[in-house]
Formats: structure tokens, sequence, C-alpha cells
């Protein structure tokens, strides 16, 4: 479904046509596809890839641009995608980072720095004397839906925004019980996509097994 499709569901289903009642319904589709994309168990709507170019003199690394054209709201990893297999730096904590700071090479380590509304700054346990390029597995913002744009999860799973449009409209209305009904079919669908994207049959998870540095006598099917 587009945004236009389930915007105008909504509209229809509470016989709503004025051009401000879709402009409010469109921006409470916007606020749930934006929220789900931020909510645990949903990295999968916007993980994506970034890079950056360590700066000399300057230990700091910003990742602000997304391969998906959005900002960069949080970073799972970094590593040095120019060689193969590539390199993957530990992650510590920024004090930890602090304390093993070294002058020149290449960085080993990272640490959180900053989180910003669109940008993430990491902490390099090196000044950098060169200039050279680490990726990031990173999640990125979203982008704002409108007109024909499809919402980035299973179409299956779209009424989880037309739920949402619904109880907020009702709401409006005083229509609260009404509400709540719509909202908790959101919530409903929702959970049964998160589930819809943890199972599988043939998943081997073991915490920090493939950290830089850590050695777990753990079986890895090819």
């Amino acid at each position: 479904m587009t945004f236009t499709d389930i915007q105008n569901e909504v509209a229809d289903r509470l016989n709503l046509t004025s051009a401000q009642a879709l402009a409010r319904i469109g921006r409470s589709i916007n606020e749930r596809y934006k929220w789900m994309a931020s909510s645990c168990g949903l990295q999968t709507m916007a993980r994506t890839t970034a890079t950056a170019s360590t700066v000399i003199n300057n230990p700091q690394l910003i990742f602000n641009q997304s391969a998906l054209g959005g900002g960069v709201e949080k970073i799972f990893s970094v590593y040095d995608n120019t060689i193969t297999p590539p390199r993957f730096l530990g992650e510590l904590t920024f004090d930890d980072v602090r304390q093993v700071a070294s002058s020149g090479g290449l960085a080993q380590n990272y640490a959180i720095a900053l989180m910003g509304a669109s940008s993430v700054t990491i902490q390099l346990d090196v000044t950098p004397t060169t200039s050279y390029v680490l990726t990031a597995d990173v999640e990125s913002n979203m982008s704002t839906l409108s007109g024909l744009m499809v919402p980035v999860f299973a179409e299956d799973f779209h009424n989880i925004l037309t739920y949402f449009a619904m109880s907020v409209e009702l709401d409006k209305m005083e229509k609260y019980d009404l509400a709540a009904k719509q909202f908790d079919l959101s919530e409903s669908r929702l959970g049964e996509y998160r589930l819809f994207i943890a199972k599988s049959a043939w998943l081997d998870i073991v915490q920090g097994v493939r950290s830089p540095g850590v050695l777990v006598n753990v079986p890895l099917v090819s």
C-alpha cells in the first residue's frame, strides 16, 4: 500500500473528506511509521551503511549520511571495508578509549561520543595522521512518507499505520473507547510483526562471538 492508499483508507472508514483531515491523517501515519522504525526489534526497517573519512589530527569521526539518503541515528558496528575480509573495530566505553588513545596508525577501537538527531560521532583510539575511510552498519532516519511512497516494511502489516491513524482521529472526536480499540489493534499487529521478523528456523545466536579479540569455542554453520 502507498502512503496515499493508507491515508484514503483511514479517511474512508471515518467518513472524513476535508483537506485538513487528510493532512492530519498523514501526520499521524508518519508519526507511527517513525515510531515503529525506532522501536525495539524493528531495525530491519532502517538498517543500512554509512561511510566517513578520518580527519588528520582529529580522533573524532562523524557519520551523518546513510546509504538510504537519510541521516544516521545509531551505529551498530564500524569496520574497514577496503580489505577482505573487513577489519572490524572493537567498541569500548568513551573513558576506555580515552585511556588507550595514541597517535598515528590505524584505529583498532572506537566509542560513541555523541548521538544527535541525524548524526553519530565516534571517538577513535588513535589520532589519525592520514585520512582513510571507515564504514559503519547504521540505523538511518526514516523518510517522511507522502504520495506514492510505500512504507518499507511487509505490506501485510501496513494496517499497523491504518489502525493507529484511526485511533488518533477517534480520540480527537472524543470517542475514547473506539480510539483505544484501534490503538490496541495497532499494537497487536506491531507485536505480530516483531515476531514475524524474529522467527527463524536456522539462526545461530551467541552474544559477542564475533567481537574483535574475543575467542569463543562455538561451532558456526557456514
